[in-house]
């Protein structure tokens, strides 16, 4: 996929929105270990010292259109200003839904780095608004896309944004680690090392909708979490459902083993979501020991994604095992059924 990069673009003496992923627990105290953070570094260092100036943007949790203070980004400006030497906060009026004072400032201000409040608190950004994304499109004449978690998904500022910019002559690209997400899952999708075994697993019954694309390009797909709750019998040859325990948060013994016969030969695994609620001690075997089956797979190509999937390597101390872990879980998976995302087709059309 021809996608514009960085280095494609000339940032001299433009002003830069930056879309990045910013989906974090704002409440950290340690925000510097955070790998959304840190992911977005070396794309606003690429750009800092050519642009003008730059805006980043970003949103938190769910707050629907509400200022939620615990979802602020504000306390996201210390690693900024620690890690690029200088950078504003715009604040913003809860009652309003106008950008034009924050616009006025950004234009006038010496700053060169500023970061807009959650765009969430505004209910138009996931309405994928016209008008809001006119509003964010006054702010400059470049924008670039750093934000693979939230790809998948038509929101204003990765669907209607980009666009616009591009309808009044501006720029647009995709940043650093967007550009490693896609070269990384398009190892799985183009001629992968087989057989390819994919497990689909976690709580949320809406992650069966990627099942008939992940089909395409797996030669297993092995069903986990809570998923196997949704299936009367084994559906065709290809799936693999697991058994549940009494209490469903975890699977059987039986199950496990099943799964570690198939993780044992495989040239490519994908994983998507833990096995279990392996936060509780007692609901811990699936995960840990299907986790560990892949990282002993040396010969592999291993790739996971999703929130809880890196919480669950991490847990375990076996992050550094798997070749590329995925920002976003639900991109990833649309990613690899589909073969693109609304925020690409956004740049390329």
């Amino acid at each position: 996929m021809n996608l514009p990069t960085l280095n494609s673009l000339n940032f001299e003496a433009k002003k830069v929105i930056l879309r990045l992923d910013l989906d974090i627990k704002l409440n950290s105290r340690e925000l510097e270990k955070i790998p959304r953070l840190q992911n977005s570094l070396p794309t606003i260092s690429a750009i800092f010292s050519k642009a003008e100036k730059i805006l980043l943007i970003g949103h938190a949790g769910r707050p629907e259109g509400k200022f939620v203070s615990e979802l602020s980004l504000k306390p996201l400006i210390s690693f900024f200003k620690m890690n690029m030497g200088g950078a504003k906060f715009i604040e913003f009026t809860p009652e309003s839904q106008n950008l034009e004072s924050a616009k006025n400032e950004f234009l006038s201000s010496k700053n060169k780095l500023y970061l807009l409040e959650n765009l969430r608190f505004w209910i138009d950004e996931e309405k994928n608004s016209l008008e809001f994304a006119k509003q964010l499109a006054d702010f400059g004449n470049v924008y670039v896309n750093d934000s693979f978690a939230s790809s998948h998904r038509s929101h204003a500022s990765t669907s209607t944004l980009p666009k616009l910019i591009k309808n009044k002559g501006g720029l647009c690209a995709i940043g650093i680690r967007f550009e490693e997400e896609l070269v990384n899952l398009d190892k799985v999708i183009t001629n992968p090392k087989r057989p390819v075994i994919s497990i689909i697993s976690g709580v949320k019954k809406d992650k069966l909708k990627y099942l008939e694309g992940i089909k395409k390009i797996s030669d297993k797909v092995l069903i986990a979490g809570r998923l196997p709750e949704y299936f009367e019998q084994q559906p065709d040859d290809k799936l693999i459902v697991g058994k549940l325990i009494p209490d469903k948060e975890d699977l059987t013994v039986h199950s496990v083993e099943l799964f570690e016969n198939e993780i044992s030969n495989a040239g490519t695994i994908i994983v998507s979501g833990p096995m279990g609620k392996f936060e509780d001690n007692g609901h811990r075997l699936a995960t840990e020991r299907i986790l560990n089956s892949i990282a002993k797979n040396i010969t592999a190509f291993k790739l996971a994604g999703g929130g809880d999937t890196q919480c669950a390597l991490d847990m375990f101390g076996l992050s550094d095992k798997f070749n590329w872990i995925s920002s976003g879980g639900g991109a990833m998976l649309t990613y690899l059924s589909t073969g693109t995302l609304p925020a690409i087709e956004a740049l390329i059309n």
